[in-house]
């Protein structure tokens, strides 16, 4: 499966050079678009035409890309607002997940038409809700029909925990 491990560049700023060297080294590899639009539009076209193979993006909540600006080889939009997903929600060939923080957000997100979630706990940095990882994952995991996946708290014990419960 190749969403076993998916990476995102963290602190919300568009790193194609990390990006990169995480999809050389084996992950599912998304770019955060960040809140620079244009260095982020910079980026995301220099690993385009860098990767071998297909890479996601993250746009964060606010921040808006136009549907015809993301290359063919962007095969995953990751996104930190459910109402977002209607704007890119009719692209071909392209997984829209969601970043949730609770079991209603979740649900919103399936709805809407998401491919999957991510489950993201107080571990994770960013706008959370005070539930742990692994407990919120849980939670949605019960009550969607869709993947769900954990962002946050991958300790050795978690992480197994998570795979033997499906994520």
């Amino acid at each position: 499966n190749r969403y076993n491990l998916i990476t995102i560049t963290p602190f919300e700023h568009p790193d194609d050079r990390l990006a990169y060297a995480l999809h050389r080294a084996g992950a599912f590899s998304v770019l955060d678009i960040g809140y620079q639009l244009e260095a982020g539009k910079k980026a995301m076209l220099s690993l385009s035409g860098r990767v071998n193979g297909s890479f996601g993006i993250r746009i964060p909540a606010g921040v808006s890309l136009a549907p015809g600006e993301i290359p063919e080889n962007v095969e995953t939009i990751i996104l930190s607002d459910c109402s977002a997903i209607p704007m890119y929600a009719g692209l071909p060939e392209k997984k829209i997940v969601v970043q949730v923080t609770d079991l209603d957000q979740a649900v919103m997100a399936e709805e809407h038409g998401a491919w999957a979630v991510i489950a993201k706990g107080t571990e994770s940095a960013g706008a959370v809700k005070p539930k742990a990882s692994f407990i919120l994952f849980r939670q949605i995991q019960s009550k969607l029909n869709i993947p769900v996946f954990v962002q946050g708290g991958g300790g050795i014990h978690t992480t197994p925990a998570v795979l033997a419960a499906g994520g």
